[in-house]
């Protein structure tokens, strides 16, 4: 027997009439406003929910009243709207979210549904209007949109670059700064890019940045050196946190870049001027120590002249006669390796070295009633840190010190080991496991509270005008930040003041040394030439005399164009070029270059008076076989010219 199909069933039609009966079973218990309406808009029913809503305690008093009974006038008509348009048949969305004012003129927000009420010939005879509050979800969602927009707004709009991105080195999300902060021309240019490779400009800070924010959650004013597009080389403070997934695995790093390009060329111009300003404090102690060296020679030299010596006193004083003019040449190289102007270069060190060597210059250049003491650590004197810059934190110290004594008195420069945890409740920062620690103590005027608590402030100095600065324990104080250290101070007036450095140090360290055997017999010559280039006319001749009684065959000139033109006639005959590097009209590296375009293969020892890392870096990557410093020991020459030749 065949089934026939179901009928369609026609919406439920509820007359006035049921609507009582419905009432009793649903509406008192619901917690929702619920009213009925007639056609002409009149309640006809309302549970205790919606008679609280529009502000009455009985259902039955709110009956055959209207909209404008319990709204202001703007909502009546535009509640009125609404409801005639069901009466007309016209389609509304099933909900809709709508503020009404309450009775008591509060703005409160419900998902408002109203449908027509049909009777029997499907004739609409009234509305139907259920309501259900949403009043604190719609709050939280403006809460929510306005939080984002002030998010976003602080995004787009920020100064610094801020930006999210992946482990793997892909930029996920960047404002408008950082694309100007690397120069690229639109935020997807940059979104494209491999940080790793196109942005660090040493790989080795990515692994650095990772592992700390690996271990300590964080990384907070993390220096990098970057690269802009254009290839130019930009600085930036790095703030970031990472976002992990649920097993505790980094997903992606969220942070903020600041450009402190600017502020480190005028740091570096800072500790420039405060380098001269201390080579002027020196100044009248050099030119003292400088004239009695060249007394010593001159003394020594005229006696020799006149006097009639035996060979023992001759001998005796031409030792004093080096002494004094290597004295001088190191004075010279402390001198140039103060003044130097290039940027940080960390390597290992001995500090106690350094220490000892810059005593040993002060002792000459400050005044006499001025002692100095040394308490040096000997098993723990190695730190990796730039050279120059711990040079100069110690030179002001000591500057400072000296200030502190105008009747004289004793400075006196320490060194040990500090383990890192005993340091954590002075500088939260310590989490190295162990620290060097350098004092430098005098027995001056000592210090009051107000002046320790503002001592390492910018342009802040007790000094009278014209005497100081202020910025030089400030640029102490910058260089110690840039190292990872700290610097503390303990002072009392009347009783000296105690400054102390600590810079991290790790196990693996080592000092680097390089030994010279100065007796090694110097090789003779097998029929080579050395193209000799030297300006100064002496030490020309003395070093051709010298070569030329090992039997080389020697080429001189006294300049770069002179020595190129020689090089030209007799290039397959030269076996190695011993050149000065401050040379008139060409210099020697510009000379050497044109050469190696004539003869690749062409091997050149260069000596100079003084020449910046950078440079010499630059000069041994160009093929040179080495950089001799003036003054040189001539026999050490000849050995260096013997192993260069003899090498394949």
């Amino acid at each position: 027997m065949r089934k026939s199909a179901p009928s369609k069933q026609s919406a439920p039609r509820i007359s006035p009439a049921g609507v009582s009966d419905l009432w009793s079973s649903l509406g008192h218990a619901s917690p929702d406003p619920i009213c009925f309406k007639d056609a002409e808009l009149r309640y006809t029913a309302l549970n205790p929910a919606y008679a609280k809503f529009i502000g009455i305690t009985n259902p039955a008093d709110a009956l055959g009243k209207t909209n404008k009974d319990y709204f202001d006038g703007t909502l009546a008509k535009e509640l009125d709207r609404k409801e005639r348009a069901i009466l007309t048949g016209q389609r509304q969305p099933s909900f809709g979210s709508e503020r009404i004012r309450d009775p008591e003129g509060h703005d409160r927000w419900f998902l408002v549904r109203r449908f027509p009420i049909k009777n029997g010939d499907a004739t609409i005879e009234g509305v139907g209007i259920t309501m259900t509050e949403v009043t604190e979800l719609h709050r939280a969602e403006v809460a929510l949109r306005e939080s984002e927009q002030k998010y976003r707004t602080l995004f787009d709009e920020s100064r610094d670059a801020v930006f999210i991105s992946s482990p793997e080195g892909k930029f996920l999300e960047v404002n408008a700064a950082a694309v100007d902060l690397f120069g690229y021309s639109n935020r997807e240019e940059l979104l494209a890019i491999d940080v790793r490779k196109e942005l660090y400009l040493d790989p080795d800070d990515r692994a650095e940045y990772i592992k700390e924010i690996e271990e300590k959650g964080f990384v907070k004013d993390f220096e990098l050196n970057a690269r802009k597009k254009n290839g130019d080389r930009i600085v930036v403070l790095e703030t970031a946190t990472p976002f992990r997934d649920a097993t505790g695995n980094i997903i992606a790093f969220r942070g903020i870049l600041h450009d402190i390009t600017q502020l480190k060329l005028l740091q570096q111009q800072l500790m420039q001027s405060q380098k001269l300003e201390s080579l002027g404090t020196l100044a009248g102690g050099i030119a003292h120590d400088f004239n009695n060296i060249l007394a010593i020679i001159i003394a020594y030299i005229t006696r020799m002249e006149r006097g009639k010596l035996n060979a023992e006193e001759v001998a005796s004083h031409l030792v004093t006669i080096k002494k004094a003019s290597w004295r001088g040449a190191e004075l010279v190289r402390q001198i140039l390796t103060f003044a130097r102007k290039t940027e940080t270069l960390t390597e290992p060190f001995n500090i106690n070295s350094l220490i000892e060597e810059l005593v040993t210059m002060l002792e000459q250049t400050f005044p006499k009633t001025i002692t100095f003491n040394t308490r040096l650590d000997r098993s723990h004197p190695t730190i990796s840190a730039d050279h120059n810059q711990i040079q100069q934190i110690i030179m002001n110290l000591c500057v400072n010190a000296r200030d502190a004594m105008p009747p004289g008195g004793t400075i006196t420069l320490a060194t040990e080991l500090a383990p890192g945890d005993r340091l954590l409740n002075r500088f939260p920062d310590a989490h190295e496991s162990s620290y060097l620690r350098i004092s430098v103590a005098d027995t001056g005027t000592g210090m009051t509270k107000e002046v320790i608590r503002r001592v390492f402030e910018p342009f802040f100095t007790t000094k009278a005008q014209g005497k100081g600065t202020g910025l030089g324990l400030a640029m102490v104080y910058g260089i110690i930040q840039n190292h990872r250290g700290f610097i503390d101070v303990d002072s009392e007036p009347g009783k000296g003041s105690i400054f102390s450095v600590y810079l991290p140090r790790t196990e693996e360290m080592t000092a680097l040394n390089i030994s010279v055997d100065p007796n090694r017999p110097s090789a003779a010559a097998n029929g080579e030439t050395i193209l000799l280039i030297e300006d100064e006319k002496m030490l020309r001749e003395f070093m051709k005399s010298l070569f030329e009684n090992k039997g080389y065959s020697v080429l001189v000139a006294e300049d770069g164009l002179e020595a190129l033109e020689k090089f030209t006639a007799h290039s397959r005959e030269v076996s190695i070029v011993f050149s000065d590097m401050g040379l008139p009209n060409m210099d020697g590296w510009t000379a050497f270059r044109k050469m190696r375009e004539i003869r690749p293969d062409l091997k050149t020892l260069f000596a100079t008076g003084y020449i910046d890392p950078n440079s010499r870096s630059e000069v041994l990557k160009s093929g040179a076989k080495g950089i001799v410093q003036k003054p040189y020991i001539p026999e050490e020459i000849l050995q260096t010219i013997r192993d260069l030749i003899d090498q394949q």
